[in-house]
This record gives structure tokens, sequence and C-alpha cells, in this order.
């Protein structure tokens, strides 16, 4: 049992001995306290952003998935990328990223103009 205990104190040491690491080289310091003081303004961007995704994806639950399922020409698109709101939303995020998002809207937007300013949006 005491030598269990041992390596778990030399353990922590090791990880003491990293922080002072850190806290010798002063920009790397200012970096992490920098990160860790706006980490709560991040998290809100982030949430921010889901919800707003989440909203467009309902829209487009509505707009693309019900109008175009069973059409000849962007069904595949459809059934790929709009068959369920997961779906959607991972869709959305390749948006965000610019991930492939011309394969993506392109038929559907040759199909029907309006469509842009959803896509735009």
């Amino acid at each position: 049992m005491n030598v269990v205990l041992m390596l778990r104190v030399l353990r922590l040491l090791r990880l003491v001995r990293v922080v002072r690491l850190v806290k010798v080289c002063r920009p790397v310091w200012h970096l992490v306290a920098g990160l860790r003081k706006c980490l709560s303004t991040m998290m809100s961007a982030c949430l921010l952003l889901f919800l707003v995704i989440y909203m467009f994806a309902c829209f487009g639950a509505e707009l693309i998935t019900k109008q175009y399922r069973g059409d000849a020409e962007v069904g595949a698109v459809v059934a790929t990328h709009f068959s369920s709101l997961p779906k959607i939303i991972m869709t959305l995020f390749q948006f965000v990223s610019m991930d492939g998002a011309s394969d993506i809207y392109g038929p559907l937007v040759s199909r029907n103009p309006l469509l842009v300013v959803y896509f735009l949006l």
C-alpha cells in the first residue's frame, strides 16, 4: 500500500514540475491565463453558434426535406444530407467550415433559386 502511495506522490511531483516550467516561461503562462479568462466567452459563442445552426436546421427540414424528398433530380442530395435533423445540423456545420458546401447546395439552388437565401444566411 505504501508503494502505491509513493508512486502517486511522485506522479504529483512531476505535475508540479511541469506547472513550474510553465510559470518560468512567461509568454506561455500569459496564453494559458488568457484562455482561462475567456473560456466563458468562448463557450457562450459556441452555444450561440449551435443554437443558430439548430434553428436553421429546423428551417431546412421544413423547406428542403419535405419539398424535395421524392424529387429525382435532387433526391440523392436530400436523402444524404437532409434526411434527419442531426444530418442537417452536420451539413450546416460543413457549411460553416466551408467543407464541400458547393456540392451540397449546387443541385438544390439550380432546382429552386430562392434557396440561395437559406444557404447564404
